[in-house]
């Protein structure tokens, strides 16, 4: 219900900067299409896929639809504290309401490009805090068989795969041994064998 209505909340706010010529950071996602769900897909499995499917969702100073929320326009504006994209959406607001001066749309829009470069490079930590993270936790399990679940090969390398392992609610991108072609949904039974010393990937051998 919370999260209802944040989105509700981000969509009022999409519409009424639309209405007051107001320039906002919108959240934009292009169409996508919707791959299959057959029933014997494990539906975590699917969503797993749908997300790699799915077009990346971005800022803009435009507004245009949001595909995955079914949105007209949309901005975020729930997490000022968190998010420094909301706060310039409430001050603007704010501003606007104070009869105060608002950031005209170019600027806005170079607000969007320093923002998404500094994300990308947060996102980078993340992504290396989790690979470390996750290196750790499958050496101290080294004789464990896993039960995973194939969603897809990445296009690094045919050995590379994104894996569902539903034990630990988490899909994790590694290699597999021997790799061969898997089938969407297919379940495999695994055992951690290394980490990589080239790209530091998680490797492990089929059971």
């Amino acid at each position: 219900l919370v999260e209802e209505m944040m989105i509700l909340m981000g969509n009022v706010i999409a519409n009424y900067g639309v209405r007051n010529d107001i320039p906002l950071i919108y959240r934009v996602q292009d169409i996508s299409p919707i791959p299959q769900h057959f029933d014997n897909l494990d539906l975590s499995v699917y969503e797993s896929y749908l997300k790699r499917k799915l077009k990346k969702a971005r800022l803009s100073s435009k507004p245009m639809k949001h595909f995955t929320l079914g949105l007209d326009k949309y901005v975020q504006a729930t997490s000022p504290i968190r998010r420094y994209s909301d706060f310039l959406v409430h001050r603007q607001i704010i501003n606007y309401l104070d009869g105060k001066k608002i950031i005209s749309r170019q600027d806005m829009a170079n607000y969007i490009t320093y923002l998404e470069s500094r994300t990308e490079e947060s996102n980078q930590r993340i992504r290396e805090e989790q690979k470390d993270c996750q290196s750790s936790w499958f050496i101290n399990y080294p004789d464990k068989i896993w039960k995973v679940y194939f969603i897809l090969k990445l296009k690094k390398s045919e050995e590379n795969v994104l894996l569902r392992f539903s034990e630990l609610e988490q899909d994790i991108a590694c290699k597999i041994n021997r790799s061969r072609t898997y089938e969407l949904g297919e379940c495999l039974h695994i055992k951690f064998s290394r980490i990589d010393s080239h790209d530091k990937v998680l490797t492990f051998n089929h059971c």
